[in-house]
C-alpha cells in the first residue's frame, strides 16, 4: 500500500517536469541556443571580473607582504648585528676583566712571595702557545713576567721595556730552556742552587743570571693536565746569601704560592673559583 504523501510529491515532481519539458519543446531551437549563448557569456564575463579582481587584490598583497617581509627582515638583520656587536663588546669586557683580575692577583703574589722569604727577585713566568709553524704545528713558549725587585738592595729589573731586550726572556722555546724540561721531569718539579749547579743543567739561563747579577735561585714549576703553565722563582744576589731561608722553609713557601697562583694560571681553575664565591 503506498502512502498518499508519497504519491503526492511523486505527481508534483513530474508534473513540473513535464511543464518544463512542454515549455522547452515549444521553443524554436535558434531562441533556446541563443539563451543558452546569453548565459555562458554572462557566466563567462562574471568569472573574468572574479579572475581581475583576484588578480589584483593578490598583487596588491604580495607587494605588501613582500615590503612588510623586506622591512621586517631588515629590522631583524639590523636586531641580530647589534645583538652580535653587543656580545662581542660584552666578550672583550669580560676578557678584559679577567686580564685585569689575573694581573693584579698575580702581580699581589709576586710581591708576598718577595716579602716572604726575602728575595732580592721574585718572578712568575708563563707559558703559552702563540707561535705554529707553517704546518701549523704548535710550539710552547715562556715569558718571564710579574717581576717584583728588592729596591731597598738596588735590584734592577729583567723584565718590562727597561732592559736591554736581548737581557729578557720573552717568547722563548722551552725547546731553549733545558730547566724547563729538567723541572717537568723531577717528580718534585723543584730546582734549588747556585750559579755553578744551574750552569750544568742550563748554561744559558745561568749566563744570563749571572749577567743580572745573581748567584743563587730556587724555581717551582707548576703544570695541570700535561700543560706547563708556569714557574716561580726566586733569586738572590752574590753576598746577599743570609738573607736565603733554609731549603725547607723555601720549597713550602714556593709550594704555596703556586697553589694559590694555579686559580689565574688555568681557566678552568679560574672558573671553578668564581662559582665557589659566587654560587648561583
Amino acid at each position: 500500500m503506498k502512502d498518499n504523501n508519497s504519491t503526492t510529491i511523486w505527481d508534483k515532481a513530474l508534473a513540473t517536469v513535464r511543464t518544463i519539458y512542454n515549455f522547452l519543446v515549444k521553443i524554436p531551437i535558434s531562441k533556446f541556443c541563443k539563451v543558452i549563448l546569453y548565459v555562458i557569456i554572462i557566466l563567462a564575463i562574471y568569472s573574468l571580473f572574479n579572475w581581475v579582481n583576484r588578480e589584483v587584490n593578490m598583487g596588491a598583497f604580495e607587494k605588501i607582504s613582500e615590503k612588510t617581509f623586506k622591512t621586517t627582515a631588515k629590522e631583524a638583520f639590523i636586531e641580530g648585528a647589534a645583538n652580535v656587536d653587543s656580545m662581542k663588546v660584552l666578550q672583550k669586557i669580560k676578557e678584559s676583566s679577567i686580564s685585569d683580575d689575573v694581573d693584579n692577583n698575580l702581580n699581589d703574589i709576586s710581591l708576598n712571595i718577595l716579602n716572604r722569604v726575602d728575595a732580592d727577585r721574585s718572578l712568575i713566568s708563563l707559558f703559552h702557545d702563540g707561535k705554529y709553524t707553517s704546518g701549523n704545528i704548535d710550539f710552547k713558549f715562556m715569558n718571564e713576567c710579574y717581576e717584583k725587585i728588592a729596591k731597598k738592595r738596588n735590584i734592577t729589573r729583567v723584565t718590562g721595556y727597561c732592559r736591554d731586550p736581548n737581557k729578557r726572556y720573552e717568547d722563548i722555546p722551552t725547546r731553549d730552556l733545558p730547566i724547563y724540561r729538567y723541572l717537568r721531569q723531577q717528580k718534585e718539579k723543584y730546582f734549588l742552587g747556585n750559579i755553578q749547579t744551574l750552569s750544568k743543567i742550563d748554561p744559558e739561563y745561568a749566563n744570563r743570571m749571572v749577567s743580572d747579577g745573581m748567584g743563587f735561585t730556587a724555581m717551582y714549576y707548576i703544570h695541570e693536565d700535561g700543560l706547563p703553565l708556569s714557574i716561580i722563582s726566586v733569586s738572590w744576589k752574590k753576598g746577599n746569601e743570609r738573607f736565603i731561608p733554609d731549603s725547607t722553609t723555601l720549597i713550602k713557601v714556593l709550594k704555596e704560592y703556586a697553589s694559590e697562583a694555579f686559580p689565574y694560571l688555568y681557566m678552568d681553575a679560574y672558573n671553578k673559583m668564581k662559582q665557589s664565591l659566587n654560587p648561583a
